[in-house]
């Protein structure tokens, strides 16, 4: 999970603008980050300013969603990890009070009921 903030922190260093890729299709920011991918950084360099930057700030501002998500998902898990453990931790408690309570009162029994007849 920390290697995920830290890579999310550092995207966000960039300074990418909220709103950057409003106006651009879902699919073109995709294409764009595919040709950024695909290309070698000496093959961006030799493209005009505008483009590389345009292929560069598309592969981040994908990866920093990208990386958000995975976040969520970390943390999905170690909430649901936290709760299962939780659960276990009370029943077990809950268990052991019960056994308490039977064994103190004396007259039930936690393995064959109260002992009473009806």
């Amino acid at each position: 999970m920390l290697a995920e903030i830290d890579k999310l922190t550092s995207v966000r260093q960039l300074g990418l603008p909220g709103g950057l890729f409003t106006d651009a299709s879902e699919k073109l920011v995709a294409a764009w980050r595919a040709r950024a991918m695909r290309s070698h950084p000496s093959g961006l360099r030799e493209s005009p300013r505008e483009v590389w930057l345009t292929l560069l700030a598309a592969l981040c501002w994908m990866r920093q969603s990208e990386i958000a998500d995975a976040l969520v998902d970390l943390l999905i898990e170690l909430v649901h990890k936290i709760n299962t453990k939780a659960e276990r931790k009370v029943e077990c408690e809950l268990r052991r009070h019960v056994r308490r309570h039977f064994i103190t009162r004396g007259n039930l029994r936690p393995d064959r009921g109260s002992g009473r007849r009806g």
